[in-house]
């Protein structure tokens, strides 16, 4: 499982309103409920470590193997499609919890109308 890491597959079976079933299968972030009751016993290390958000590239990306094998090679272009086309839409993106925190930009100290004039 350690090749999974950061992500992981679940299974849920879902009833509905007409009464037929489906199995709906998920790939998400492995994080620490992911371990059961004993998961806060770990050292925790994956995705909700600061140090674990600072790749170069998007994890679809660098996770392309990983997740062709866990999700099929049809299914894992038309991710790479969907999200290709978020990121080039350049619409904000909310946050992770363990992103690093972005530096705040200094005050201009010329403040918004520029300098004042000293005559």
């Amino acid at each position: 499982m350690c090749w999974q890491l950061p992500v992981r597959r679940t299974y849920d079976w879902i009833d509905r309103p007409d009464d037929s079933r489906i199995l709906m299968i998920s790939i998400g972030e492995y994080d620490r409920r992911g371990w059961g009751p004993g998961g806060h016993d770990l050292h925790w290390w994956c995705t909700s470590a600061t140090s674990a958000h600072g790749a170069g590239e998007p994890v679809y990306v660098s996770y392309r193997p990983e997740l062709t094998e866990l999700m099929g090679a049809g299914a894992y272009q038309r991710l790479a499609e969907l999200c290709d086309a978020r990121l080039a839409s350049l619409l904000p993106m909310a946050p992770h919890p363990a992103d690093p925190a972005t530096p705040a930009r200094p005050a201009d100290p010329t403040g918004p109308a520029g300098p004042a004039d000293a005559s």
